[in-house]
């Protein structure tokens, strides 16, 4: 059976800036995939866009604009880890809409609590963005939101991890965990069994 500090399930990016992070602070770190090229990573948008996606005010609204405020740092600090451009681009996000919707008062409704949101009206956003619907009667723009190149980031990740000592095991399937008194103390997996 083989032995490591920390086992991580899953190479997609939340694996693998875990394994990261986690290696750089002196932790022996194995991640297990199935297959890297066909993590949850390689479907999404990348976009960072909490105020775009209009997430309701609460804790999660508070994670990721708190997460989208670190991304930049985090970003410079992989590529100068790695030499490699991760495509983060803070370029913010224009939020189209096709029909006003108001509030109590009357006003335009507002679904971000952000103070550097703006709303354009009808002219105001056919002009900033040039071929839109005709139907679009208005948009939000959020300066602050941004996006990755979600593949570039975890090629980044994934150079990042080997040069920090992260064992990368790849065509590994996990099957079970393995638990003892309540706590999980292994995997069983399709090619061997690990212990953490």
């Amino acid at each position: 059976m083989e032995t490591t500090d920390i086992l991580v399930i899953g190479g997609g990016v939340i694996g693998l800036a875990i394994a990261t992070e986690l290696a750089l602070q002196g932790a022996a770190v194995t991640v297990l995939s199935r297959n890297f090229q066909q993590a949850a990573t390689q479907a999404a948008a990348g976009m960072l866009a909490p105020q775009a996606e209009a997430l309701s005010a609460g804790p999660m609204l508070d994670l990721c604009l708190r997460s989208r405020t670190l991304y930049p740092d985090w970003t410079r600090k992989l590529e100068a880890l790695t030499g490699l451009n991760t495509g983060y681009w803070p370029c913010g996000i224009l939020a189209p809409l096709y029909e006003e919707v108001t509030n109590s008062n009357g006003g335009i409704q507002q679904y971000s609590r952000s103070t550097t949101s703006q709303w354009f009206d009808q002219a105001a956003i056919h002009r900033h963005q040039p071929g839109l619907s005709p139907q679009v009667v208005g948009g939000w723009w959020f300066p602050q939101d941004a996006q990755v190149d979600n593949r570039a980031l975890a090629q980044v990740l994934s150079v990042a991890a080997t040069q920090v000592g992260v064992k990368l095991c790849e065509a590994v399937t996990v099957e079970a965990l393995r638990q003892q008194q309540g706590r999980v103390i292994g995997v069983e997996t399709s090619n061997r069994d690990m212990a953490s």
